[in-house]
């Protein structure tokens, strides 16, 4: 192993230090912002005219927007500790066996390809992608059936070698994100031997590897209540979400949730098993949850009404 491959190790492992702290601190500062202030700013941000146009375009009476973004969660297996996720493994809040059948994935691919997709697809949600072994044929899937695609990925890196990452990017795979979760500010030594092992650039021919430091007991926002370190709400943000009008997210009964922060999915907008994808996006349970949400009013829905995510991302709410 060369000097110089120990070196760019060491790089990223020091940019990442001083990535981590950045954050850490803007959001020491962010916290200190009263919540009224921070409530404001949000408000402003969905009375903006782009902001108006995206909710409103769904009830022109024209075709509906397709989502940007799809989580297809084929395990519920995760293999980490993090405090902050009720889908770690000290809260075994489901059987680690839970499997969505071959058969519910591809019909799921199919129904995208109907649509000609060409947003984001990850083939998790809150679950270890890496513990899944079908994760490559499936990849491979979604590349053929939907070539338009943006196919990515998050691990945390505990089962990741150099082997498995070029098969998964010859299966299809074009952007691995690593959250390397450890109890201080240094990469695991799984990761730097990772960065050491890997022979090539960290970009190439549209492939993308991103490495991110994270901290185990990371203070989070509370997750749409699912959060066991997460904060509780004394009532519901006034404010709507963008969630139900960019994002699908479906587990292993096929069972579609507008968000991926409704963990247990709570609120059931339809069911992959007997529609498809198009039915249940442009279905009167969505369209219900976006009239709620247009409104700023996430009581209808107990997951929304305990949630402190702005409805969008910003730097004012890191997520």
């Amino acid at each position: 192993m060369g000097f110089r491959t120990k070196l760019r190790a060491y790089s990223i492992a020091s940019k990442e230090y001083l990535l981590s702290f950045k954050r850490d601190t803007v959001k020491y500062f962010m916290s200190k912002i009263p919540e009224s202030y921070k409530l404001k700013s949000y408000q402003r941000h969905y009375a903006e005219p782009d902001s108006r146009r995206l909710m409103e375009s769904f009830f022109s009476g024209g075709d509906l927007p397709l989502f940007d973004t799809v989580h297809i969660e084929s395990i519920t297996m995760c293999n980490s500790t993090c405090s902050f996720c009720a889908a770690a493994v000290q809260y075994k809040f489901r059987k680690p066996s839970e499997v969505m059948p071959d058969e519910m994935v591809e019909k799921i691919l199919n129904d995208l390809s109907a649509l000609n997709y060409g947003g984001r697809i990850t083939l998790y949600c809150n679950n270890e992608p890496l513990l899944e072994k079908r994760q490559e044929k499936f990849l491979r899937m979604a590349r053929a059936r939907c070539p338009n695609a943006q196919l990515e990925m998050k691990t945390n890196g505990k089962l990741l070698t150099v082997e498995r990452l070029k098969a998964l990017f010859d299966a299809g795979l074009e952007i691995c994100n690593i959250n390397d979760y450890r109890p201080d500010r240094h990469l695991s030594k799984k990761v730097m031997k990772f960065i050491e092992d890997y022979d090539g650039e960290f970009t190439l021919k549209g492939r993308e590897i991103n490495i991110y430091l994270r901290k185990e007991k990371e203070v989070l926002l509370n997750r749409a209540g699912t959060n066991p370190t997460g904060r509780k709400l004394p009532g519901a943000y006034p404010i709507p979400c963008f969630r139900p009008f960019t994002m699908m997210t479906i587990n292993y009964e096929g069972k579609v949730a507008a968000c991926s922060n409704d963990l247990f999915f709570s609120h059931v907008l339809g069911n992959v098993r007997d529609q498809s994808i198009k039915q249940i996006w442009e279905g009167p349970a969505f369209q219900k949850m976006r009239e709620s949400m247009m409104k700023g009013d996430r009581t209808p829905f107990s997951t929304c009404a305990q949630c402190d995510f702005a409805g969008y991302s910003s730097e004012l709410n890191i997520y």
